[in-house]
């Protein structure tokens, strides 16, 4: 007689678990409406479905994992009030305020279900289907255009820009969304044959006919400081000095190259990012505790960009907007009062991923990713905004909160299963028994 009660509810959450990165990976599909209305449905709808699986395991066992996190997240949330009454644009900054505490809320509404399996399984699986989409979105759009041409260098750069313009349709921030949510994908779905076959594709796509270099090199960079990671944690004394040399050589290069490399060579690399960079960090100098505020750059970047002689250089990227570095970002628009709890959050994250990364009770492959899918979203935030501290609209920010919440449900289920058995976390929705008698 229960039975059937039971199931719907888990049901419910299970299919909520699913749409939500299926979702993202089909946001960029239709072309031809404004990108402000496609976010706002989609902040709607993912808040709906969180807000939907909240419900559903609301009296589940509350976790110090689920504590620690809504405390760094609600006093962050508290901080920044401050830099928002400072800002040049109050309003503006106090409406990207609102949009992130939405998504501090949606992820940890999202890791309370997470921890139900069947919910994980099927937020896995949305996750690779929502990678492959998006990939497939973007070998269409190639072929739409070039035909079944070998992709140049040359040709994918005017390719990149007419689907940027025309259709609203960036590249870059798509062939990243792919990467990472494969990788979420497989940080909770088993992996299987096809699961390895998808993952093929997605990285040949994003990186061969998308003409980013930074994905794939971000992701290169995050499997080596994973391995070197690792390293240092291991019972042979060569693997640890490996590692740490390894960690080492990466930091001295980093540093050499941002101080011996010409200044008009680096921001040819960075394809600008260094003239901005250089803006957000003096505006930081200028208020070095309060910032000027969320998306402050709308008001004095042109400007400020206008008179530099790296201007040509650097005008198409600033088309795109903000200062392409999320860390420079939080201190030219949030001060000191929102860089250091932000830090803390970043810090918390990388401690619990490497810590995942090591326990035997999961899965090799997905406690892994876990790893690298952490460096990953931490290294690219320092070329582009979205993610974890962006503002809240582009796919890239619910990516991040969708991983924030597969860490924080992962060290859950571990302190579910050293809790007394009346404690534990079910199978099932505690009320549902209640609802179906």
């Amino acid at each position: 007689m229960n039975r059937p009660g039971k199931v719907s509810f888990s049901l419910i959450s299970e299919v909520a678990g699913f749409f939500i990165p299926f979702l993202l990976g089909v946001y960029w599909a239709p072309v031809g409406i404004d990108l402000e209305i496609k976010a706002t449905i989609l902040r709607c709808v993912i808040a709906g479905l969180a807000t939907l699986m909240l419900v559903v395991w609301l009296r589940a066992p509350l976790t110090r994992a689920e504590t620690t996190f809504a405390a760094l997240f609600g006093l962050l949330a508290l901080l920044l009030i401050v830099p928002s009454l400072t800002a040049t644009d109050p309003a503006r900054a106090f409406k990207d305020l609102l949009k992130l505490v939405l998504l501090f809320a949606a992820g940890l509404a999202m890791a309370r279900a997470l921890r139900h399996e069947r919910t994980a399984r099927g937020f896995g699986y949305g996750m690779l289907l929502g990678s492959t989409v998006t990939a497939v979105l973007i070998l269409s759009g190639y072929i739409r255009h070039m035909g079944l041409t070998l992709p140049t260098y040359e040709g994918l750069r005017i390719l990149k820009e007419v689907l940027s313009r025309g259709e609203g349709f960036p590249l870059n921030p798509i062939s990243f969304s792919a990467f990472f949510m494969y990788l979420i994908g497989l940080c909770l779905a088993p992996p299987r044959a096809l699961t390895w076959f998808a993952g093929l594709f997605v990285f040949a796509v994003s990186s061969f006919l998308t003409g980013s270099r930074a994905p794939l090199a971000i992701l290169l960079l995050s499997a080596v400081v994973a391995t070197a990671l690792h390293w240092v944690g291991a019972r042979s004394f060569v693997l640890r000095v490996s590692g740490s040399l390894t960690l080492l050589l990466l930091t001295g290069v980093i540093l050499a190259s941002a101080f011996t490399v010409d200044s008009r060579k680096m921001v040819t690399i960075s394809e600008g990012r260094t003239v901005a960079w250089s803006v957000a960090w003096s505006k930081f100098l200028e208020r070095p505790f309060t910032g000027y505020g969320y998306e402050s750059w709308r008001d004095d970047l042109t400007a400020r960009l206008a008179g530099g002689e790296y201007f040509h250089n650097s005008n198409s990227l600033m088309k795109d907007g903000g200062y392409h570095n999320q860390y420079i970002t939080l201190l030219a628009e949030e001060g000191l009062v929102g860089f250091v709890p932000a830090m803390a959050i970043v810090c918390m994250l990388l401690r619990c991923c490497r810590w995942l990364a090591w326990r035997t009770s999961i899965p090799a492959i997905s406690r892994h990713m876990i790893l690298l899918g952490g460096l990953f979203m931490f290294l690219r935030a320092a070329v582009e905004v979205p993610g974890l501290f962006g503002y809240a609209n582009d796919p890239a920010d619910y990516l991040a909160y969708c991983f924030v919440a597969v860490v924080v449900s992962r060290m859950s289920l571990h302190e579910d299963k050293r809790r007394p058995t009346l404690g534990r976390f079910t199978s099932e929705p505690q009320f549902s028994m209640a609802v179906s008698a």
